[in-house]
């Protein structure tokens, strides 16, 4: 039986409601409306504006869930996951660093304690010498640390400033100058210390 308002051919002679657009079809020999099935609302009738807004809605919302599905989410919904996203990844860089300074300043540290306690070189301070070196290593593998990192510039792809990460970034910057200021000082105590002997 074709269905009056589509014209879907429904090879179910018993149906009692289209299989595409649910419209009721009207059964010959029957008088009156035809049966719903258990449990259903009241069908609307076939000009009815409610059931064609009703049907509009059906449409709509399967378009909308076909195309999330087979698009992903949204636009706005992506950026904001986009964005979550690449701010765990800023504070996962920004703490790798944190680690790796201070890493850097005890293995300077720990230069410093070694080369006090034995009988300093002092051909050991020398460009070819064996603490500056192992001074120069460690600063290789800081600076090669930090590229790894790969900290992103203070500007983000679009333009716009990012606020808290250039604070952290100045303060990271002054704290790595602190601990090489630190480092220096006591590193030229040493030298001092060998040339007055």
């Amino acid at each position: 039986m074709n269905c009056p308002k589509c014209n879907y051919n429904n090879t179910d002679e018993s149906a009692l409601y289209c299989g595409l657009c649910y419209e009721p079809l009207k059964k010959a020999g029957k008088t009156g409306a035809p049966e719903s099935p258990p449990g259903a609302a009241p069908a609307e009738t076939q000009g009815s504006p409610a059931g064609l807004v009703l049907q509009i809605a059906l449409i709509a919302g399967l378009l909308s869930g076909a195309a999330v599905y087979f698009c992903g989410t949204t636009a706005p919904a992506g950026e904001k996951e986009s964005a979550a996203l690449e701010a765990v990844h800023l504070r996962e860089k920004t703490a790798a660093a944190e680690n790796l300074l201070a890493a850097y300043t005890r293995a300077r540290e720990e230069l410093l304690i070694e080369i006090d306690r034995t009988k300093i070189d002092p051909e050991g301070f020398g460009l070819q010498g064996q603490y500056t070196i192992k001074l120069f290593k460690l600063e290789e593998d800081f600076t090669n640390g930090i590229n790894d990192i790969q900290l992103p510039g203070t500007k983000s792809a679009d333009g716009m400033k990012n606020a808290s990460y250039i604070k952290w970034s100045e303060d990271f910057e002054a704290k790595e100058m602190a601990a090489m200021e630190n480092f220096n000082k006591k590193y030229n105590q040493l030298i001092h210390r060998v040339g007055a002997k």
